[in-house]
């Protein structure tokens, strides 16, 4: 099989498509790209760290017939009641600063906690250490407690409804030396009501990830067919807007998931049709690669765009009659390559 420089500037065994179709796959419409990507003007670089909490008495329903006052010191369903009245008062803490962080940015419901559960099974099963990192969170939130001490369980759940995490920030090691660490945030908070967060784009607490001065690599969810064409043009802009705000030592990652629902480009199992998935993100997202256009001279012709791309299946799923859901996982190339793409970006 020929060995073919991709899109993104490395090699691919992957497929038997020729050179042409990928350069037809990934021909851009530099001329649409501003009337296409709704909202992309709007950046907001300005990360408040401060924020305004009303003095209104505020309360939360308790029982059916009962309330109680909001307090900082009580937790409901993981978050203290002033989180509850407030996101800007939900606090986490990175305290390894030096081990590059894989964050999975995404809309609620795209995979994001199956995609860390698929590949910290691989990743386990391959002579690494993952392991949950229990002061990422206040240990107020008893949710994230039982989730840390519960991880392996979760981790190796046929379940699928029981890997479902709000907060989650996992550090991966190997022979005992740090790899990096890997950080899931619910994906509500990507996508809140800018009124609700103070006016900025994201809650203080995604803010302070964004301003890390570690490397980040950020995983990019996407799914095919997802919700409208208004809805993922509004996407294509928020990620914009996140390219604009992170370092240039920061990287990105398009990982196309559930790509095992598109079976016209599935090769074989666990091979995909490259150029043609490349191609249907294209459509489904319009101008989704166009904010990675690399204008480095020279460097440019060898990789026009500075992100990779990575379909990606987590398994297939089963709902029984009494509602709950299970899953098989899926074919072991999927994450084998997509550690191998994170593992690109984190050495740099």
């Amino acid at each position: 099989m020929l060995v073919a420089k991709n899109y993104f500037g490395d090699e691919s065994t992957e497929t038997e498509n020729n050179n042409e179709e990928l350069q037809q796959a990934t021909e851009e419409d530099d001329t649409s790209y501003n009337d296409d990507v709704s909202n992309t003007d709007e950046d907001d670089d300005t990360d408040d760290e401060s924020s305004t909490v009303s003095d209104d008495g505020i309360t939360v329903n308790i029982t059916d017939d009962s309330t109680a006052p909001i307090e900082n010191n009580h937790s409901y369903g993981g978050y203290t009641t002033a989180e509850i009245k407030d996101v800007n008062e939900i606090k986490v803490t990175v305290a390894d600063t030096k081990t590059p962080i894989v964050v999975l940015f995404g809309p609620p419901a795209c995979g994001k906690t199956m995609t860390l559960v698929r590949l910290s099974r691989w990743l386990i099963e391959n002579g690494y250490s993952v392991s949950p990192e229990k002061n990422f969170r206040d240990s107020q939130d008893t949710k994230y407690r039982m989730m840390c001490e519960n991880f392996n369980e979760m981790v190796d759940s046929d379940k699928a409804a029981e890997s479902t995490n709000d907060f989650m920030l996992l550090r991966v090691f190997k022979n005992g030396s740090p790899i990096c660490q890997l950080l899931e945030a619910p994906g509500e908070h990507y996508f809140m009501d800018s009124k609700s967060k103070g006016g900025n784009e994201y809650p203080r607490y995604i803010n302070k990830i964004i301003n890390l001065k570690v490397r980040k690599v950020w995983l990019i969810i996407l799914e095919p067919d997802w919700k409208n064409d208004q809805d993922r043009r509004e996407y294509v802009g928020k990620i914009n807007r996140l390219v604009k705000k992170n370092k240039n030592k920061d990287s990105f990652i398009l990982l196309y998931n559930k790509i095992d629902e598109k079976q016209e480009l599935i090769i074989r199992q666990g091979v995909v049709n490259m150029p043609q998935a490349l191609y249907d993100l294209k459509n489904n997202y319009s101008c989704i690669i166009n904010p990675f256009r690399n204008d480095t001279p020279i460097v440019k012709w060898l990789k026009p765009y500075n992100c990779d791309f990575i379909p990606f299946s987590t398994g297939t799923y089963n709902s029984t009659n009494d509602g709950d859901t299970y899953y098989e996982v899926g074919d072991d190339k999927y994450p084998q390559r997509l550690w191998e793409k994170i593992m690109k970006k984190v050495r740099g």
